[in-house]
């Protein structure tokens, strides 16, 4: 019993620092290497993915994730008044 509380307590506390996001964004950059490595070469293929300029799905879906960074900063961002007619 209490190595399942042990367990139970280790996932609860990395799911409470987002460690499942880094995860799934680790997951993300290594398959973007797979793909992009034979046609750029390694070095340029690392420089494509770090620069964020051609993100994948997955990189999306991860910046998309509540609790996220790029989440809060898009909420933070205030919306336009509206227009007056």
């Amino acid at each position: 019993m209490h190595t399942a509380g042990r367990i139970l307590c280790l996932l609860a506390a990395l799911y409470t620092v987002n460690a499942h996001l880094y995860l799934g964004q680790g997951i993300a950059w290594v398959t973007m290497i797979q793909d992009r490595a034979p046609k750029l070469g390694l070095t340029e293929a690392v420089a494509d993915i770090l620069s964020g300029a051609h993100p994948c799905d997955r990189c999306l879906a991860v910046a998309a994730e509540p609790g996220t960074l790029q989440s809060q900063i898009i909420d933070e961002i205030p919306s336009p008044p509206p227009r007056k007619a």
